[in-house]
């Protein structure tokens, strides 16, 4: 069965600020390119969100990250609830993330 995708405010947030990121440093293509290799990431979770390794376990469940496709130093994190593929945050993996789930 494939998951619905459900992107966090923070996650919206992150990929804003990512694609700001490349559109200043890069092009606009490059922050095009990276909403859409979000998006090509995310759907391929839907359809199997065992693929990322599992980062974390909290209250809510099992957090999983999962580098992005052609930006691999990103890190999607993200956990399985019912039918959903909840989208947490879009991290770059040179930072810590634990601090974003604290």
């Amino acid at each position: 069965m494939t998951l619905t995708a459900w992107y966090a405010p923070d996650a919206r947030q992150d990929i804003y600020e990512c694609a700001e990121y490349f559109e200043s440093r890069d092009s606009f293509a490059v922050a095009d390119r990276f909403r859409e290799a979000v998006q090509k990431t995310v759907e391929m979770l839907c359809g199997n969100p065992e693929l990322g390794e599992r980062f974390r376990r909290d209250l809510t469940g099992t957090i999983r990250r999962r580098g992005i496709s052609d930006f691999t130093n990103y890190l999607i994190f993200y956990r399985r609830e019912d039918t959903q593929l909840q989208v947490l945050r879009i991290i770059h993996g040179a930072r810590d993330h634990e601090q974003f789930f604290e």
